[in-house]
């Protein structure tokens, strides 16, 4: 088949936490166009059956700012297509798309109304945009009642919590402070800790402020650390953000610790508060959690041999389960038992496929038994291993499978798993559960995902992406049976004449796939650290890990950004 060809778009940047600007989250859509023509290509995309062009013409039709444009998208975004096999995915895009079209203090009304229509948890991304640009446009009283209201969804509370931090309301951090203290406020187990956790978040701006306020409203989160009504998961949540804000090496789980901090004092700490999580650990990049996803690219091109820098870089990077300063002061002294160089085999490890595997075997190995694991491969497919159909303990009988199946995977010529499925990878782990996975568009608001989901989330990938799990065949058309592999630039030549073109669906666009992946993590907050290697799309990864308070890096690239913030091996 032929590939065509899309100009991918640049990533907007990303605030350094996940409610990032409506304005931004869509990213760069191009330059507005006219009414008429954005409608006559809209006309057109309903012509064709596959979810990419109609995709590009909801996505062309919202970048014309029209009022009358918003409209029919509205309208659009309750009855998407019929028949439609992607219903959330639908409103998902029409959502983000207008958040980043019509967002100014003209269409506040619109989004209202079309809010007040949608009440489900699965409008929960259509109430991030549209509570923050209430919020923005002078209407943020309403937003507050909004959320102090229990009748309502209490995902859609929790995302205008996270719509006033993207809006950047003045009065957030009194605001968190009073909701904490109002009992009557929360329910509890998930219902509670959704809301608590939105809460931590959007104080992440807040990092180096000590004003009444913001300290009123660290406590209340710190104290959320011990209330056993909230989800165990929680508590790691709160202690990410609360490390980021009070600038802390560690995570501490009881109030008490976080309490010196908070105060301009030193931490004073004890053993249970400081040691009960885990470090996953890979390509020299540590995380925090018990249940990790790693996501590893099997694209094609992960047959490319290793260039000197890439293997020099994976030689330094790469650690056994050992912290970033353990390397260091192990390199002071000289000591050649602990070269991280000698951690892989490297008489097997030709290319980046070779070195992916080898540093996951040994991430595998190194996970402690009460931790859980699961592994998602990407090429044009995505799968699980086999011996991680979901999260499983990280019980030497189960990381011994994992090993003996990766160990298997073998290309085929030229061939390994054919094109690069970033957003696939992602969807895979965010639906992986304890020992089973997720059925169905929502993940990001299935109860089971918070108690048993992935808490961190490790990526590696060398190409920037090129499908998505939304390949659908198009309208009747010609060709002349040339075309080009994308992963290997392989020429390929075929018959001309008519045929149906499968096109890969939209999430291969960079500003899109990220941010769905942003949305994804809205409310499931895992920590995602990205490494990138080769032709890597480093500008996205960047801004995912960013989002996901994890680390990025780019291997055989200049490393001078790769570090996180702090300097704490987190992000």
């Amino acid at each position: 088949m032929r590939i065509p060809t899309v100009l991918l778009a640049a990533a907007a940047a990303a605030l350094p936490f996940l409610s990032l600007c409506p304005a931004s989250a869509a990213g760069g859509q191009g330059p507005k166009i006219s009414y008429d023509e954005a409608l006559k290509r809209y006309d057109e995309s309903l012509g064709h059956p596959d979810f990419y062009h109609r995709a590009r013409g909801i996505q062309t039709f919202a970048n014309c700012a029209d009022e009358r444009a918003f409209n029919t998208l509205i309208e659009r975004y309750f009855k998407p297509d019929d028949p439609n096999p992607h219903p959330i995915a639908y409103k998902n895009l029409i959502a983000g798309c207008c958040g980043t079209a019509f967002a100014d203090q003209k269409h506040v009304d619109e989004w209202q109304g079309w809010m007040g229509r949608a009440a489900t948890a699965f409008d929960s991304w259509l109430h991030y945009f549209g509570r923050s640009e209430m919020a923005t446009y002078g209407k943020a009283d309403e937003v507050l009642a909004f959320i102090r209201d229990v009748k309502n969804d209490v995902f859609l509370r929790a995302a205008a919590i996270e719509g006033l931090g993207a809006a950047k309301y003045s009065g957030i951090a009194e605001f968190v402070a009073q909701l904490l203290d109002d009992k009557k406020m929360f329910g509890k187990g998930l219902d509670r800790s959704v809301l608590v956790e939105s809460c931590a978040n959007v104080m992440l701006p807040f990092k180096g402020k000590n004003d009444t306020p913001v300290i009123a409203a660290l406590n209340a989160l710190a104290d959320q650390i011990d209330e056993r009504a909230n989800l165990e998961r929680s508590k790691l949540v709160i202690a990410r953000r609360l490390a980021r804000i009070l600038e802390s090496p560690e995570l501490y789980f009881d109030a008490k610790s976080w309490k010196p901090l908070i105060e301009g004092l030193a931490a004073k700490t004890s053993k249970s508060g400081s040691k009960k999580y885990r470090e996953p650990h890979f390509m020299g990049v540590s995380g925090s959690g018990k249940k990790t996803a790693f996501i590893i690219d099997l694209s094609d091109s992960m047959l490319k041999e290793l260039t000197t820098d890439e293997i020099e870089d994976i030689k330094d990077r790469v650690v056994t389960g050992k912290k970033e300063k353990e390397k260091e002061n192990a390199k002071k002294k000289k000591d050649t038992k602990n070269d991280p160089g000698e951690d892989l085999p490297w008489d097997q490890i030709k290319n980046r496929f070779d070195a992916a595997r080898e540093a996951l075997i040994q991430s595998l190995k190194n996970l402690e038994p009460d931790m859980e694991f699961t592994v998602v491969t990407f090429g044009t497919d995505v799968r699980w291993l086999n011996s991680t159909n979901g999260l499983v303990p990280a019980t030497s009988v189960n990381v011994n499978k994992a090993v003996s199946e990766l160990k298997g995977i073998k290309p085929s010529g030229k061939r390994l798993r054919g094109n690069t499925n970033i957003h696939g990878g992602f969807l895979r782990a965010f639906r992986s559960l304890k020992n089973a996975t997720h059925k169905g568009e929502d993940e990001h608001v299935a109860a089971r995902g918070f108690e048993e989901g992935c808490d961190s989330i490790f990526l590696l990938t060398d190409g920037a992406a090129t499908c998505d799990d939304y390949t659908e065949k198009g309208i009747l058309q010609k060709t002349d049976g040339h075309w080009k592999d994308p992963e290997t630039g392989e020429e390929h030549h075929g018959p001309p004449g008519e045929t149906q073109i499968p096109w890969k669906g939209p999430y291969r666009i960079a500003h899109l796939y990220v941010q769905d992946i942003l949305r994804m993590n809205l409310f499931r907050k895992s920590e995602i650290n990205c490494i990138g290697i080769g032709e890597a799309d480093f500008d996205s990864l960047k801004e995912i890990a960013e989002a996901g308070l994890g680390t990025f890096v780019s291997i055989g690239k200049d490393t001078s950004e790769d570090k996180d913030d702090d300097g704490d091996g987190r992000r």
